[in-house]
């Protein structure tokens, strides 16, 4: 133990000081001398350093972490040793007060970090979200493959951030899930979605239908078909074409309320709601059996 001692006070003057901080970094016969003192004396010499913080970062409003580590001549960690960071340019981002990084505007910059004589450095791109484009209403139809919903993120720049993937959440997830970033209709309903990006964020209104029938629809003079309909809301959409005639149909329903009746047209949207029972009748007026075929297409939806 003695010879422990007084070989480490020799080194110790030898060198002068076990730190550098402050005379830079070590030369010559220092140099050398220096992984033998810390192993003898209590070194605080940093000889490395290591940072990690995000690489990309898309908020001005949230910052990131930044861990730091301080190696000493030996490779042994110096906890809590006092790290600064220098950025450049210094306009793209600071260094928060609890040792955190914050993009403040879209550049790109360097992180200069420093312990003592031990420096590192890393690229920061700081790529703040400025806008989110998307549709205001949204209109799925169920049975259906998952849908992609057309989503674009841009940056304060306008340029597209093709890498961002945004958050995207469901009010109600009894209408409507998601599952890898499309749309899954579940039931027929409306719901409210929101999507999140950065700082920003944007909503839309998604309406989910069911599709009961979509069908050619082809009526002689006089022709009619009926639709029996059971309880819930409904919506109709045909379209006919009559030679080159106007000729066209009407709608009618039977056993709803707030029915939409239609005189004739070739073309027609009309919504009802059936409380128990109902039907949904179309009919090619008849013109004494000498007018035009209505042929076209019918489409009939369980709607919200």
């Amino acid at each position: 133990m003695h010879v422990r001692v007084l070989l480490g006070t020799f080194l110790t003057m030898m060198v002068c000081s076990c730190s550098t901080s402050e005379r830079g970094v070590p030369t010559g016969v220092e140099a050398w001398l220096q992984p033998l003192l810390c192993k003898f004396t209590t070194c605080r010499t940093p000889a490395k350093l290591d940072f990690k913080t995000a690489e990309i970062l898309f908020s001005s409003e949230s910052e990131s972490a930044i861990s730091t580590r301080v190696f000493n001549p030996s490779g042994e960690l110096l906890t809590d040793f006092p790290v600064q960071f220098d950025i450049v340019p210094p306009s793209v981002a600071v260094i928060t007060q609890t040792q955190g990084l914050r993009c403040t505007k879209t550049g790109d910059a360097i992180i200069l970090a420093h312990a003592g004589a031990a420096t590192s450095s890393a690229k920061l791109s700081c790529r703040l979200v400025g806008r989110i484009v998307m549709d205001q209403r949204m209109h799925l139809i169920m049975p259906a493959d998952p849908v992609a919903p057309n989503i674009q993120v841009l940056d304060t720049e306008n340029r597209l951030l093709a890498t961002l993937q945004p958050q995207i959440t469901v009010g109600d997830p009894a209408v409507l899930d998601i599952r890898d970033g499309k749309l899954v209709p579940r039931q027929v309903g409306v719901t409210r979605l929101t999507v999140s990006a950065g700082d920003k964020s944007a909503q839309s209104i998604v309406t989910v239908v069911r599709a009961l029938k979509n069908e050619p629809l082809l009526l002689s003079d006089g022709g009619r078909i009926n639709y029996a309909l059971t309880q819930g809301n409904y919506e109709v959409e045909v379209k006919v074409r009559s030679g080159s005639s106007a000729y066209g149909v009407t709608l009618s329903w039977v056993g709803g309320r707030h029915c939409e009746n239609k005189g004739e047209a070739q073309e027609i949207t009309a919504r009802c709601t059936i409380d128990t029972a109902g039907a949904l009748i179309i009919e090619n007026p008849t013109s004494f059996g000498l007018g035009p075929s209505a042929d076209g297409y019918l489409a009939l939806y369980e709607v919200p």
